[in-house]
């Protein structure tokens, strides 16, 4: 009989690992197809990471002229590349750019009118990464330093959570954000995401950890 998704997860949670890196690999799925998977070496962020997304990254990065180190950096800070939020792997905010995503997919297909939260999951992936990468390069462009930039885009102050500590609270557990209380963090002065976004795009480049999707998809046409 059949093994079901239940027994699997328990047979999974049940198993002794030598290490973390051979716990994610079985979770993720890693061990049983290692192609799709890339193993990133990078404090607190330590796991093996979609191919298939990362190219998506570096992608609509080459697109829009960001550099595709950054915006594979930001997307693992915010969701582990779509691993807390398969859809929405760049948290982008919805609410405040619902009508931008409309023209965005009314762009790519003037002849259709179709509502991007009515998309299949892939499909609103690819549209929300494209449009994020599209969102970072104007912020690029409007504050021109790029910890500002970034940290525009990720939220300057009442924008991050809504500014209420209970929304944080309600997702991590924890009223506490980069190592101290969120209501006495300035985000606009201290740009902690910013600083870790920087240092996670600073490690990938040492680590060369995804150079070789980015040298594959270098002569992508616009």
């Amino acid at each position: 009989m059949a093994e079901t998704q239940e027994q699997k997860i328990a047979r999974l949670a049940a198993k002794q690992y030598r290490n973390w890196q051979e716990k994610r690999s079985v979770e993720t799925g890693a061990a049983e197809y290692p192609k799709g998977w890339v193993w990133i070496d990078i404090p607190k962020f330590q796991d093996y990471y979609s191919v298939e997304t990362i190219k998506k990254f570096i992608t609509s990065a080459k697109r829009y002229n960001v550099d595709p180190y950054d915006f594979v950096a930001l997307g693992i800070a915010e969701s582990g590349l779509g691993r807390t939020t398969f859809s929405n792997p760049a948290h982008i905010d919805l609410p405040l750019h619902t009508r931008g995503l409309w023209w965005a997919l009314h762009e790519k297909d003037p002849t259709k009118f179709r509502d991007p939260r009515q998309l299949p999951l892939e499909e609103k992936r690819d549209l929300y990464i494209d449009y994020s990468a599209k969102l970072l390069a104007e912020k690029l462009g409007k504050y021109k330093d790029k910890l500002s930039a970034i940290q525009a885009y990720s939220g300057t102050g009442k924008t991050v959570y809504g500014g209420d500590p209970e929304t944080v609270k309600d997702l991590y557990g924890t009223t506490r954000l980069f190592g101290k209380p969120f209501s006495q963090i300035n985000f606009w002065k201290e740009k902690p995401q910013a600083k870790r976004i920087a240092e996670i795009s600073a490690q990938l480049k040492k680590q060369k950890s995804i150079d070789e999707y980015i040298n594959e998809l270098a002569n992508l046409p616009e």
